[in-house]
């Protein structure tokens, strides 16, 4: 990746790769949050509508290409990013935005085109600047687990473009969302370093 992924007002429910339409005024202007999108109950997990996998991100092993997993998650996580109120509408309400600045992911299982698909999206923890977010890919009917992705998040203030603390609303509905969140299980692949196995023993 050439630099860390921000989630400008143009951010919506398709990948970022198909994104190469001019920067326009009305590009700029971020959409308004609704009473709906404000008082919408925090699911433990919040779990995303049906995604569909596109032809193009299908790789000559005829299967979902491990880059596209990336942009797979990124694509279905956007309502749960609207639902913590620092996705698309993040902008217009605060002149804020948040960047990734670390990722892990691991792969389970492939998915095929047909395959429908779901993200499932976790608040692990929050402090001033930072959230460690988690997301699970699992197929859209079955339910069995494609893919996991680890994220650390920083707050970015888009007057300065430099992390800011989260404003004092924000920061209480991310600890909100972690703490309805606390009862599950977490996650094995969670905090993991990508390593060589111990030897087993004789």
């Amino acid at each position: 990746m050439p630099g860390p992924i921000s989630r400008g007002p143009e951010a919506g429910p398709k990948p970022r790769a198909a994104m190469k339409e001019p920067t326009t005024d009305a590009t700029r202007t971020a959409p308004t949050m609704t009473t709906a999108d404000r008082d919408e109950a925090m699911p433990a997990p919040i779990v995303s509508s049906p995604m569909a996998i596109e032809e193009g991100w299908i790789d000559y092993n005829g299967h979902l290409n491990m880059a596209y997993y990336l942009v797979a998650f990124d694509v279905g996580s956007e309502e749960a990013y609207n639902l913590l109120r620092i996705g698309r509408y993040y902008i217009g309400t605060h002149n804020h935005t948040f960047m990734n600045v670390a990722v892990h992911m691991t792969y389970q299982r492939e998915l095929m085109q047909t395959d429908p698909y779901r993200v499932l999206t976790r608040v692990l923890d929050v402090d001033d600047k930072r959230c460690l977010m988690f997301n699970e890919m699992v197929h859209g009917e079955e339910g069995w687990l494609a893919a996991t992705m680890e994220t650390m998040i920083l707050n970015v203030s888009m007057e300065t473009r430099r992390v800011a603390a989260w404003p004092a609303d924000i920061r209480a509905h991310l600890e909100a969302a972690k703490a309805a969140q606390a009862h599950l299980e977490w996650p094995k692949q969670a905090g993991h370093a990508i390593q060589m196995p111990p030897p087993k023993k004789a």
